[in-house]
């Protein structure tokens, strides 16, 4: 009988040695799997803000144009901030209640709401301002996505460059091609400017400068991605473009005080520029990089059962052969 209860005990304790690990394993994997599954979740609550955001620099660059006799102008303007309120309730129904009542996103609620009610009534520089504070904190409250869905600390090189380009260092760089843009526009709608404004131009252009070296350097490293390479090059391409676009007339038109380009062909090209690379961005970078992360938690998966079946297979080999040989032999003397 003790015999017995010692096969039993070693048998048990086996098992549970084995359990440990499994469930250890197990843990680690599962984790892996939901923090993927995160990522996923945040692109897709990022993929709107996106858009809000576009939508706001052209409600900006409209009013930057806009003069009290252009009824056509202010019909434009009212009907992007419609739009604005129509991605904003769809935002708020996708978000979870934690960042939905948090304060980032209350205070992007009543900036919205402050400047729709009250902007064509400020002065232009004031209406400049205050839609560039909405749209830095979009871009905070992008940043907080990711880091809430996990996708600022993606471990893999290639996955979080991607996400990197995605959804922080394109959408800067963007937004300084909009500042640029609006401001450019404003001064062209009045054939004149300021050396205030000239400084303003400067600083703006400066910091163009170093969000699209940023944005270059991080390019280059996302080239592992082998099946997003000529893509990247065209990406590259586009924004260089649009760079050089809206950055060669202000030196030889604006800022020389020239002003022989018109603010709506200026406004027109330009606005198009930004729709190509924010199109490259919702249907390139941000489609790439969703694959890539349904990949990875494909492969988790697969491995994680592959592991759980192994260690099954292998208890199961194990107490056969346990009890085959060690537990025969512990009943016979026993007996």
């Amino acid at each position: 009988m003790k015999a017995y209860k010692k096969t039993i005990f070693l048998s048990v304790i086996s098992l549970l040695s084995l359990g440990i690990m499994t469930f250890g394993f197990y843990s680690e994997m599962n984790k892996n799997i939901k923090s993927i599954q995160l990522e996923l979740e945040g692109v897709q609550l990022i993929k709107p803000l996106l858009k809000l955001m576009r939508i706001t620099q052209h409600n900006r660059s409209l009013s930057s144009e806009w003069t009290k006799d252009n009824k056509s102008l202010m019909s434009e303007i009212i009907n992007t901030t419609h739009q604005q309120k129509q991605i904003i309730t769809i935002i708020g129904d996708q978000l979870p209640d934690d960042l939905l009542h948090s304060p980032l996103w209350k205070y992007i609620l009543f900036k919205q709401q402050d400047i729709a009610l009250s902007g064509f009534s400020w002065e232009k520089e004031k209406n400049f301002e205050e839609q560039g504070q909405l749209i830095t904190q979009l871009l905070k409250f992008t940043a907080l996505i990711g880091d809430d869905y996990h996708l600022s600390l993606d471990n893999q090189q290639d996955s979080y460059y991607l996400m990197r380009v995605s959804v922080y260092d394109m959408p800067l760089a963007l937004e300084y091609l909009a500042q640029v843009k609006a401001y450019a526009s404003k001064i062209l709608t009045v054939k004149s400017i300021s050396d205030v404004e000239k400084i303003k131009i400067f600083n703006l252009l400066g910091q163009l400068h170093n969000a699209l070296f940023v944005l270059n350097n991080n390019l280059e490293k996302v080239t592992s991605h082998q099946a997003l390479n000529s893509h990247l090059m065209l990406i590259a391409n586009d924004i260089k473009l649009l760079s050089q676009e809206m950055t060669q007339p202000i030196y030889d038109d604006i800022l020389s005080e020239k002003f022989i380009v018109s603010a709506a062909h200026f406004s027109n090209v330009s606005a198009k520029a930004m729709d190509i690379n924010y199109k490259n961005i919702n249907k390139v970078l941000l489609p790439a990089l969703e694959v890539k992360l349904r990949d990875r938690k494909i492969m988790a998966q697969q491995k994680l059962w592959g592991i759980m079946s192994l260690a099954l297979l292998l208890a199961f080999i194990f107490h056969y052969l346990f009890y085959a040989l060690y537990g025969r032999e512990t009943f016979k003397y026993a007996d």
